[in-house]
């Protein structure tokens, strides 16, 4: 692989890492203390996925899905981003 797909893939990594995070609901220091804290309902809803990365053929920007869970709708939703490869 050339070193400018790795690039990309390390980057839409690193967003698909910021997108999680903050679509977690941020835990109080007395839940982030306790190291058995498992995932519950409340968490799973919140969840959100990138993944399908795809390359644009002049290497400018990458195309990436995004899933989430709708709640109101009872349904998983998903849509097509995209980001500069830069």
């Amino acid at each position: 692989m050339n070193q400018h797909f790795i690039s990309m893939l390390l980057k839409l990594f690193s967003a698909a890492i910021i997108l999680i995070h903050f679509s977690l609901p941020h835990l109080n220091a007395q839940q982030a203390a306790s190291a058995e804290k498992s995932l519950d309902l409340e968490m799973y809803w919140e969840l959100q996925s990138a993944g399908n990365p795809q390359i644009s053929p002049d290497g400018n920007h990458v195309v990436y899905t995004r899933g989430w869970i709708d709640q109101i709708n009872d349904a998983r939703k998903s849509e097509i981003w995209i980001m500069n490869a830069d």
